[in-house]
Parts: structure tokens; C-alpha cells; sequence
């Protein structure tokens, strides 16, 4: 499992990258990828994290080692997670309630980090429980603050600097979100990248 989230983030930074300097021709293939790998943390987060497979969980000498706290967490972590690569996908497609999705992505995963860190010392969570945790929301955390941080227009000039018709449709839907025909001509030139 970790093998498969490894290679998963590797393409997502890959495309990521490639969305960045030099076009949208993969913007398909990045949002499969930023769905699967939310799926995977939504469904895989219990296995993942404890490092278990499946067959494990028939396993009682198996089960006796995790404790309450390690249950909990990685199932509850797995859903932030998953989240939180749904809130990526929202901010690299500019979809309506990106702002939302970023900052309670950023307020979830400070809040996996502030959990980590008062129980590291805790015996029922191990070091190395607690650490993976770690690296995995500081990511999220930076990627979360820089998407918050940077303005929009900085960031629609970055990842659309190729299609001038979407910035302008896009920013014509920020001037006036309640026009039916603004949100039509946005929809139009967001249906170009399927």
C-alpha cells in the first residue's frame, strides 16, 4: 500500500509540475489521479497507516496489536485525507467553493498535526505511528497556505496562462456569481478541458 500511495503522489507532483510550466494537455489524467488517491485514503487509510493487509484483520495476534487510538485515527486521518486531495482537485480546477475546500483543508490537517503532536509521548501510539502523520499534514499544510495565500488571479495566470478565454470567463463569474449566463459562458470554457 505504500508503494502504490508513493507512486500516486509521485504523478500527482509529476502532473502537478507539468500543469504548472507547461499546459493543461494531462489536466484529465490529474484529475483521475487526485480521485484515486482519495478514494485509496477514504477506503485504505486503517490498512495504510497501521501497515496491515487485509487478511490481517483475521489475524487475532495481528488485531491485539492496535489500540483504540491507532483505529481511530487512521480511519478518522485517512477521511481528512481523502479530503483533502478533493480540496487539490477543487483548487487546481478553480470549481465553485474552492476557498471553502482549501481553508477547512488547511483546518483539518493543522488540526491532525496539533493531534499528533499532544499525543506523541502517548505508549498507545508509537513513534512511528505518530510521524507518518507528520510529514503527510505539513505537506498539505503548505500546499493548503500557498493556495489560500497566493491571489487568484496570480494562480489562474499560472495554471491557465494558455487559455485566456477561461480567466476572463472565470473572472467575469467572480464580478457577478449570480449571473445565469456568466456561469453558462465559465461551464463552456471549463468543458473544453474534459
Amino acid at each position: 500500500m505504500k508503494r502504490f500511495e508513493a507512486i500516486a503522489l509521485i504523478l500527482v507532483l509529476g502532473l502537478l509540475t507539468h500543469r504548472i510550466f507547461i499546459g493543461i494537455d494531462l489536466q484529465v489524467l490529474l484529475r483521475v489521479i487526485l480521485t484515486v488517491i482519495s478514494i485509496f485514503y477514504m477506503w485504505f487509510g486503517l490498512f495504510l497507516f497501521n501497515k496491515l493487509r487485509i487478511p490481517d484483520l483475521f489475524s487475532k495476534q495481528k488485531r491485539t496489536h492496535l489500540s483504540g487510538f491507532q483505529i481511530t485515527t487512521s480511519i478518522l486521518f485517512g477521511f481528512l485525507y481523502s479530503f483533502s486531495f478533493i480540496a487539490i482537485n477543487f483548487a487546481v480546477n478553480f470549481y465553485n467553493g474552492m476557498n471553502t475546500m482549501v481553508v477547512l483543508a488547511l483546518l483539518f490537517n493543522l488540526g491532525i498535526l496539533v493531534t499528533v503532536l499532544l499525543f506523541r509521548s502517548s505508549p498507545q501510539a508509537g513513534k512511528s505511528y505518530i510521524n507518518q502523520f507528520i510529514w503527510r499534514s505539513m505537506a498539505l499544510v503548505f500546499i493548503f497556505l500557498a493556495s489560500w495565500l497566493i491571489p487568484v488571479e496570480k494562480r489562474l495566470n499560472t495554471l491557465y496562462k494558455d487559455h485566456p478565454a477561461f480567466i476572463q470567463a472565470y473572472n467575469n463569474y467572480l464580478e457577478d456569481p449570480d449571473n445565469p449566463d456568466v456561469l453558462e459562458k465559465l461551464k463552456e470554457e471549463r468543458s473544453a478541458f474534459r
